[in-house]
């Protein structure tokens, strides 16, 4: 599912019974994404092409 919150992309989901998040946002200087499942984060961020 997703929504939106506050200028950020929200997804939730569940996988073999494992419930996870992954928020997106875009900056100015490209976009960020965060992911978590069961107290895991990793963090993805991406530059813009000069």
């Amino acid at each position: 599912m997703f929504t939106e919150e506050a200028g950020k992309l929200l997804q939730s989901f569940e996988s073999e019974g494992k419930k996870g998040t992954i928020v997106r946002e875009q900056t100015p200087d490209g976009a960020t994404a965060v992911y978590s499942i069961q107290g895991v984060t990793a963090v993805r961020r991406c530059k813009k092409a000069a």
